[in-house]
Formats: C-alpha cells, structure tokens, sequence
C-alpha cells in the first residue's frame, strides 16, 4: 500500500479547530499517511 502524503500550512496547524477537524480527516483515510509541514 502507497501512503498518502498530505502537506499543510504551519499557519493552519496553528488553529486548534482546524487541527481536530484534519486530524480527524487524516483518520478516516485509513492508510500510511505522511503529514509535511509546508511552511506558513
């Protein structure tokens, strides 16, 4: 199985809202997930 490589803004990481909803997104993929900071 490829795992998915998802990058997402630093800026966005920093709000706590965002953060539960995308982790809760990256759960649901239900595959190896690479999560890149992209900066931000």
């Amino acid at each position: 199985m490829q795992p998915t490589l998802v990058k997402v803004s630093g800026h966005e990481l920093d709000d706590p809202a965002y953060l539960a909803e995308f982790a809760a997104a990256i759960k649901l993929l239900n595959t190896p997930t690479v999560i890149v900071h992209g900066g931000g």
